[in-house]
């Protein structure tokens, strides 16, 4: 009986003789990820003996990361031949947005799993796939580690050279179920509804039943020649490490490296460092201090990327000089940076009076306190609304992170607006919540507050407008401001 013909493969036929690109959803082929949200205590409660249920919400959501850079890497071989579907179950609407919305390394949607077991949501997903005009779909668990580009391009060409076949393919587990199986169209469309019914999921013998299953409906199945190990329990991180890279020390007590830029800051460097020290009398707060590094260098993003090469934490956290820390940062850095969809953190913004370290009475005006408590406002307006968090604001995140989207780009000024553009690309950059890092007011005491805004705002717009940063810099580092050579134009104006 042949296939009936749906819009989705209408749409297929008419972009093939037009040679133009598919819409994402009737692309030629399709692969779906199945995972769950990474909630603590919800997942992976298999790993909760050996990382606690964070631990463990955390192992779940770098398997699944990774599992979408391989989808990511499979599209870049095939341009605009493979769609990527997400298809979840666990967490809010909101939260799974949060999460997903902002990737930009792969073309992708995401939708909820249905169905009363996983049979039904599996058949779901292909019977779905399939009404939209899909010639092959291959399905993954996100649990599996070792997944490579190369194991889904090899599922794909299998399905591929048997279209016209009752052909499916299976990637074997080594604890006796499957990490992946694939079904073309023509096998699609018969009783596909029964092939996945009657499995005893969780249980080792799942790939025998599932081969036995196919066998009685006239499938035959193709066993992948790549066995791979999931991660399901204690036992099983080993692989999870070896895979990931990441370790479980990471996960259950992450080490911290803070970075100090400073340049003609010897006075102040110490309250830096020891804003960033506190912790360690707070055993309570998650994983420790492992080093503080502080560079010297006329180039602030030369200073932290040099820093990095020297870090032997797993997380960064870059502090300006005359910067201070809050009490509880690392405990609330470490929150902000395990919420789901975060690629970067910073804190909120306050202001430290510096008159305040060479008298205790304060001679400010009700102007200039209202002044500054207008920037403050403002500033953290910019970071919580849009997301826009300057350098004096603390910026944390994970090395692989930092070494992922190539670190700080060395320009002369505004180092930081292009680091948050670039985290921007992979995630969200959130602001922790608790009380803000405080950072000296003695560039709005020397130059005023509408001198110093006015300046950062043309600034800005000249960067807006194309002009390269060490163009700006030889204008904002003009010979009158030599004194305070160390002040960013990026601060919240």
């Amino acid at each position: 009986m042949a296939p009936p013909y749906t819009i989705g493969a209408f749409t297929s036929t008419v972009a093939a003789i037009l040679n133009v690109k598919r819409p994402l959803r009737c692309r030629r082929h399709r692969l779906i990820v199945f995972t769950r949200y990474p909630s603590p205590g919800e997942t992976k409660s298999r790993l909760t003996p050996g990382l606690g249920d964070k631990g463990a919400a955390l192992a779940q959501l770098c398997m699944t990361n990774k599992a979408m850079r391989e989808a990511g890497q499979l599209q870049k071989r095939r341009p605009g031949d493979v769609s990527v579907e997400v298809r979840y179950v666990g967490g809010s609407a909101d939260d799974v947005r949060y999460w997903l919305g902002r990737r930009r390394d792969l073309d992708f949607w995401w939708s909820i799993q249905e169905g009363k077991d996983l049979g039904h949501k599996m058949a779901n997903a292909f019977n779905d796939a399939f009404m939209d005009g899909t010639e092959s779909v291959v399905l993954i668990g996100s649990d599996i580690p070792a997944l490579t580009t190369d194991v889904l391009e090899e599922a794909f060409s299998t399905l591929e050279s048997t279209q016209e076949e009752n052909t499916c393919v299976i990637g074997p587990a080594k604890d006796g179920g499957y990490y992946l199986i694939g079904l073309n169209r023509h096998t699609g469309t018969n009783n596909i509804d029964e092939l996945f019914q009657e499995i005893a999921w969780g249980t080792n013998s799942v790939l025998q039943q599932q081969i036995q299953a196919a066998e009685q409906l006239g499938i035959h199945c193709h066993l992948l020649p790549f066995r791979l190990q999931d991660v399901d329990t204690k036992d099983d991180l080993d692989e999870f490490e070896l895979r990931t890279g990441i370790s479980r020390h990471e996960l259950l007590a992450p080490s911290w490296t803070v970075i100090i830029p400073v340049l003609n800051e010897a006075k102040n460097v110490k309250s830096a460092i020891d804003s960033a020290m506190q912790v360690r009398i707070r055993p309570q707060v998650l994983g420790h201090v492992d080093s503080i590094i502080w560079m010297t260098s006329a180039r602030r993003a030369v200073q932290m990327n040099t820093g990095v090469e020297h870090a032997s934490g797993d997380y960064l956290l870059f502090l300006h000089a005359d910067t201070r820390l809050p009490s509880s940062w690392q405990r609330v850095a470490h929150r902000t940076l395990c919420r789901p969809g975060v690629s970067m953190g910073a804190f909120q913004f306050g202001l430290k009076d510096a008159s305040a370290e060479e008298s205790s009475i304060s001679s400010d005006s009700w102007w200039f306190r209202l002044q500054m408590r207008f920037l403050v406002w403002n500033a953290n307006l910019k970071s919580t609304r849009f997301e826009l968090p300057y350098g004096d604001q603390a910026f944390f995140m994970t090395k692989r992170q930092f070494l992922e989207v190539g670190g700080f780009p060395e320009f002369l000024l505004l180092e930081d607006v292009k680091m948050v553009a670039l985290m921007k690309q992979h995630g969200h950059v959130a602001i922790a919540e608790g009380h803000p890092v405080l950072t000296s007011d003695r560039k709005w005491r020397q130059h005023g507050y509408f001198q110093v805004t006015a300046r950062n705002i043309c600034v800005m717009l000249a960067y807006k407008l194309g002009v390269h940063p060490d163009t700006l810099a030889g204008w904002y580092y003009s010979p009158v401001r030599r004194s305070t050579a160390t002040d960013n134009p990026s601060v919240p104006s």
